[in-house]
């Protein structure tokens, strides 16, 4: 009968496993599978008694977290340390340099789509949407897809010039270090290839010989 009741107990830690349970779950089921293996079956007490002993120890050790940390933790992520290669200072930097915000979620096999859904949608500044509807739509007009692509394998220097004088290259950069301090949203706006942008009625490329290609017109994706 015992060993019913042990089968019993490993397939419900399997499935708790399997669901990812949090630690009070396991906790409360535990003691429950030792009370109902030790009142409902024959059990010996000389065989109960160190199951017992066992599932005090992984109580306090793993339910508690100060416990936890203290003995398992700390020590885990000591050695842990010492076969890990130091981090560079560009690394640190890297990491420290934004969020995972909702990525994470998907990691963690479980995501929250509430939490997705609940996420304000960006915006773009006035400041930036006067950016692309300006400087941006500019250099579409003066872009030759044909021309830069089969002709010149380069970007016309007037492009060029138009390019660093608008600041294309800093769009990103915070405005005290010569950047413009756009924001994601603006940087994918201006550097993305637009739905717009290649919509038939835009003007095409021309092919030398005067044939005109509709729809070959890019956003500064082109760069």
């Amino acid at each position: 009968m015992w060993f019913l009741g042990f089968v019993s107990t490993l397939a419900i830690v399997w499935y708790l496993a399997y669901q990812g349970a949090g630690a009070s779950l396991w906790i409360a089921v535990l003691i429950s599978s030792l009370v109902a293996v030790t009142l409902a079956t024959d059990i010996q007490w000389y065989v109960s008694t160190p199951l017992w002993l066992i599932a005090a120890t992984l109580i306090l050790v793993l339910g508690v977290p100060a416990m936890r940390q203290k003995i398992i933790t700390t020590r885990l992520l000591k050695q842990f340390c010492k076969v890990m290669p130091a981090m560079s200072r560009t690394e640190r930097e890297a990491l420290e340099a934004g969020s995972i915000w909702w990525d994470a979620e998907l990691f963690s096999g479980r995501p929250n789509w509430e939490k997705l859904l609940n996420t304000p949608r960006p915006h773009l500044s006035e400041r930036e949407q006067a950016f692309l509807d300006g400087p941006v739509e500019n250099l579409c007009e003066i872009l030759d897809d044909w021309k830069i692509t089969h002709e010149d394998r380069d970007l016309p220097p007037d492009v060029w010039d138009f390019i660093k004088r608008e600041g294309f290259f800093g769009l990103i950069i915070p405005e005290e270090y010569g950047g413009l301090g756009f924001s994601a949203l603006a940087h994918t706006g201006a550097f993305g290839s637009g739905d717009e942008a290649l919509q038939p009625q835009h003007r095409g490329s021309s092919n030398g010989d005067g044939a005109q290609f509709p729809g070959t017109r890019k956003t500064a994706v082109a760069l």
